[in-house]
């Protein structure tokens, strides 16, 4: 293989590894933003949203990507007929970071998008769904700030730091003369690739604190987060009420391709009394 041929191969592979990143000027859509100055990065944390109510559901993206994962998401008319707020995950489209490409970090991450959940007008907690790297992120906020947080639907997310370490493509990214070839965007999501599995190893301890509600929703043939991520979370996530929806057919572009399936697990959620919240992780979906 050519060093030509080589670096394309590498380019489509980092690209197929997150989301698309698009155009995010939608006339339906309202794009609010806020200034970042309370915390310990400094620049703008930015968002799209349905026309103005406190939202029932807040889309947070995967790598690469911006809120257009959730575009599809939010015209299929359930979803429609609830609030949706998609962020921009900080670096990512109109989310700004001064002096730092991304943070790679979930607890900061999930302090930072809690801050503009705080801000929001009635404050009830909200259903975080979240795709790929996304879904850690929404774990670590669900544990952080459990008050801004009723449920959880977790698309296509890693989990097991034993499956989630970087792969070959990767590493190769990482240096220098390659990523200086393959782009901003690809090195950006590289950045976030580099670090998962330590970040997961983090995490892993505190999923026994999540106590809402969670559906994790998986592909079988996702060739991009292993499968095996869902039945970890299915069996870490031991005081929460989990359903698992496995798809045999569903890739890990569940969003794009398959979004009426994270729509009947919003509406699942939304769907749950009280009393009916209790621990159940063997159910299917």
């Amino acid at each position: 293989m050519s060093f030509k041929r080589f670096l394309i191969l590498l380019a489509s592979v980092l690209i197929t590894a997150g989301c698309k990143v698009t155009d995010s000027r939608h006339a339906e859509y309202i794009r609010k933003t806020i200034a970042l100055d309370s915390l310990d990065v400094k620049g703008r944390l930015s968002w799209v949203e349905s026309p103005p109510t406190a939202p029932d559901a807040v889309g947070i993206h995967g790598t690469p990507g911006d809120w257009t994962a959730w575009r599809g998401l939010m015209q299929i008319p359930k979803i429609k007929n609830q609030h949706f707020m998609a962020f921009d995950r900080p670096g990512w489209g109109e989310s700004k970071i001064d002096h730092q490409d991304v943070i790679p970090e979930f607890d900061r991450q999930a302090k930072i998008l809690a801050q503009a959940l705080a801000r929001l007008p009635a404050r009830r907690p909200v259903i975080l769904v979240a795709h790929s790297w996304g879904g850690p992120v929404a774990l670590a906020l669900a544990n952080m700030h459990p008050e801004l947080v009723g449920g959880l639907v977790l698309v296509a997310s890693p989990a097991d730091p034993m499956v989630s370490e970087p792969r070959w493509y990767h590493r190769i990214a990482d240096n220098i003369v390659i990523g200086s070839l393959i782009g901003s965007a690809l090195n950006r999501s590289n950045q976030e690739m580099l670090t998962l599995a330590d970040q997961l190893c983090l995490l892993v301890p505190k999923l026994a604190n999540i106590r809402q509600p969670v559906v994790i929703v998986q592909g079988e043939k996702d060739w991009l987060v292993d499968p095996e991520n869902a039945f970890f979370m299915q069996e870490r996530l031991t005081n929460a009420h989990v359903k698992l929806y496995y798809n045999s057919e569903a890739n890990h572009f569940i969003p794009f391709n398959q979004a009426g399936m994270i729509a009947d697990a919003v509406e699942w959620i939304l769907g749950l009394q009280p009393q009916q919240v209790a621990i159940s992780n063997s159910q299917p979906f």
